[in-house]
């Protein structure tokens, strides 16, 4: 990936105060006619050198029998150990908010 594209995308990130997940980049790339491999995107520096210097977090949709369940966990990249998670009937920003306050 070239370096315009990366100050692109770090710029959209930091425009939305890094709330952005790859697949959120990604669209906002293809809006404004960039295409590019989503896989490319997620290739950051993530090195650290202990526990909790950086948490990641996403969504996960399960489908089951009573309809759909969401997870958010949220993982320590250091160890990839999950420090929390929720798991609730509708994907929202709440469910990080209530992760976080669990911790």
């Amino acid at each position: 990936m070239n370096k315009a594209i990366k100050s692109l995308i770090t710029d959209i990130s930091e425009e939305n105060k890094t709330r952005y997940n790859y697949f959120r980049i990604t669209l906002e790339l293809r809006n404004k006619r960039l295409i590019i491999n989503h896989k490319a995107y997620y290739k950051r520096n993530f090195n650290t050198t202990s526990v909790n210097q950086i948490w990641t977090t996403d969504v996960s949709e399960f489908h089951i029998t009573e309809g759909k369940l969401y997870l958010s966990p949220i993982i320590d990249v250091h160890n990839r150990e999950i420090v929390s998670y929720t798991i609730s009937r509708s994907p929202n920003d709440d469910n990080i908010t209530i992760s976080n306050e669990t911790i």
